[in-house]
């Protein structure tokens, strides 16, 4: 791996900070570039000699294929969050323009399946105890066995084993759950300031969303928003129980993220629905590898011809 003599990293989340050090030890005569879009208030950063922060856009793939060649890359790591849409596409083009080896970083998402044992009574529970859903919105219930119950005129944050069904509903989009949703629910959201844009006709909601950026457009008026370090403790799962039951939480959405793991957790062993969006496919015939020892694997193999 001695040969390799810049690296661009697309960075943006915890995982691709630490990869951004290690790669730094472990090669520490590479130039690193770690580059943020910058949509995102005082970010945490990687620390090392060789490393040098990037932050804006590069103008397309075009541009970033540009800078790839301007900058002598031999290889782009693209680290950003699973839920990114563009940019995984944009770097994939870009490297396939300027001839640079090219590897996604993915780190394994958390596995729920063992934590929500199947069942029943979802779409009852949206169209008998929220009347407010629309025959048609019903009509797009998920049909799975491993749905859940919850009867949002009760009590929410009952932890009494036995007192709910619980389960996962998947979901492609964040747009899903505007059909999905009963009207008035109480509901826990981590989709980020951009998937919250997703619920903006839904000003009946009694949402509750933390993120890291101020959204772009004007919250609604029974929506409660935290923004950045003004959220409190949270983290572990203790934490995050302690905050579905402070703010009365029927039902938690979220993206399928290392960043909810503790929130899911926290909802199923609440007995709460979660409505879990799933990450968007990576780019066809991209490599996408899941650990620090597959990256450095990666790296030695291709630059060891």
């Amino acid at each position: 791996m001695s040969r390799i003599r810049h690296i661009l990293l697309l960075g943006g989340t915890a995982a691709a900070r630490k990869l951004a050090e290690a790669l730094a030890v472990a090669l520490p005569k590479a130039r690193i570039t770690y580059a943020l879009a910058g949509a995102t208030p005082h970010p945490r950063l990687p620390r090392a000699a060789n490393i040098e922060v990037r932050i804006g856009g590069f103008g397309g793939a075009d541009g970033l294929a540009r800078w790839l060649r301007e900058q002598d890359v031999a290889a782009l790591i693209d680290a950003t969050h699973p839920h990114a849409r563009h940019m995984p596409h944009n770097a994939a083009t870009a490297a396939s323009l300027a001839g640079v080896a090219h590897a996604r970083f993915l780190p394994r998402l958390p596995d729920f399946t063992l934590a929500a044992p199947a069942a029943t009574g979802f779409s009852t529970f949206f169209s008998t105890s929220c009347p407010g859903l629309t025959r048609a919105s019903r009509r797009r219930l998920p049909q799975s066995p491993a749905l859940s119950a919850l009867d949002c005129r009760g009590k929410p944050g009952n932890d009494e084993r036995g007192s709910r069904a619980r389960g996962i509903v998947w979901l492609e989009h964040a747009e899903e759950a505007v059909h999905l949703l009963p009207r008035g629910a109480r509901v826990a959201v981590a989709l980020g300031s951009r998937g919250l844009a997703a619920l903006r006709e839904r000003g009946d909601l009694h949402l509750h969303a933390r993120m890291l950026a101020t959204p772009v457009f004007c919250p609604l008026p029974r929506w409660r928003l935290c923004i950045g370090k003004k959220c409190g403790p949270r983290g572990s799962m203790a934490a995050e129980m302690v905050w579905l039951r402070t703010i009365g939480a029927q039902c938690v959405l979220a993206r399928h993220a290392a960043g909810s793991r503790q929130l899911v957790a926290a909802a199923l062993r609440l007995g709460l629905p979660v409505l879990l969006v799933r990450p968007p496919a990576s780019p066809q015939g991209v490599l996408v590898l899941h650990s620090m020892q597959e990256v450095r694997d990666w790296l030695a193999t291709h630059f060891s011809r």
